[in-house]
């Protein structure tokens, strides 16, 4: 084993939907429409999923994994912070 080798890997993988220009107008139409007919549409311009996933180097196998969705703007410092904050928090602690 080399000297600069680990024992396992840490999987990162952010998904988030950036509102366009588009999709802001879409949102405020469907406000809109959803005033004047009573039926509500949903846009979502500020979702976010972020998976976090151990893998043991030698055998593949997966130690700890965990996925954590929220209503995030993934542009935004802060609620960077709280989609890593809320995918980690039980990371190194055994859950009983």
């Amino acid at each position: 084993m080399a000297a600069n080798s680990a024992d396992a890997v840490l999987w990162v993988s952010l998904t988030g939907i950036v509102p366009t220009e588009g999709r802001e107008a879409l949102k405020a139409t469907a406000i809109v429409v959803g005033v004047l007919t009573g039926i509500w549409v949903f846009v979502p311009t500020d979702e976010a999923v972020i998976t976090l996933m151990l893998v043991d180097v030698e055998e593949g196998d997966v130690l700890w994994f965990n996925r954590f969705a929220a209503r995030k703007d993934v542009r935004d410092k802060d609620d960077i912070e709280d989609l890593v904050n809320g995918v980690s928090k039980y990371m190194l602690e055994p859950r009983e």
